[in-house]
């Protein structure tokens, strides 16, 4: 399996995106929001000057036959993501 990060400009975004990965093998798929203390991520997906939506991190772990599936959900969403092999 392979764990997933992918940070969004909003929560709609990030759930959006955990709906259309239902469809694949994935597990412990969560969606937070990104601690305000977190500035080098928030600067990374740039929210909208004064916009009151609050980035959000969707994190989850992916089996390799899906991966590429979930990569390319991900990317078709303006995800921004790290991956991290587990």
């Amino acid at each position: 399996m392979k764990k997933i990060q992918a940070y969004f400009t909003n929560e709609n975004d990030a759930e959006s995106v955990r709906a259309k990965l239902q469809t694949l093998n994935v597990e412990n798929v969560t969606v937070e929001e990104i601690p305000e203390n977190s500035n080098i991520i928030r600067d990374l997906i740039h929210p909208e000057e004064g916009d009151q939506q609050l980035p959000q991190v969707l994190q989850l772990e992916v089996v390799e036959e899906d991966y590429q599936e979930a990569t390319a959900i991900l990317k078709e969403s303006s995800g921004h993501m790290i991956v991290e092999n587990k």
